[in-house]
């Protein structure tokens, strides 16, 4: 069994660079990881990285806290589908999924 397909690799960190995003890819192709996660920024630039691979890129919208609406998380989901994210994890707001303490 590839317990490796069942895992992203991630790098979510706001101040990522070029090097930090190469490295991830780089991993993520040695480990044959289902994909790389990250920002939405960095989509296309990892899809350029891993086509010549199975490894998926992923994007998250929302993220960190999932505070923003849905229109917001609507817009980051789209933006990322078109720089072709092949995979969107959202943030919810934890308000609305938390349950109330009293």
């Amino acid at each position: 069994m590839e317990f490796n397909k069942y895992f992203d690799h991630t790098f979510l960190k706001a101040f990522a660079t070029e090097k930090d995003i190469d490295t991830l890819c780089q991993q993520a192709r040695e480990l044959n990881t289902a994909s790389v996660c990250v920002n939405e920024e960095w989509v296309a630039y990892c899809k350029e990285l891993l086509k010549d691979t199975n490894v998926m890129v992923c994007s998250v919208v929302g993220f960190p806290l999932g505070q923003c609406g849905l229109n917001t998380k609507a817009y980051e989901t789209k933006e990322a589908l078109k720089d072709g994210a092949d995979e969107i994890d959202s943030v919810s707001y934890t308000h609305l999924t938390l349950p109330t303490i009293a």
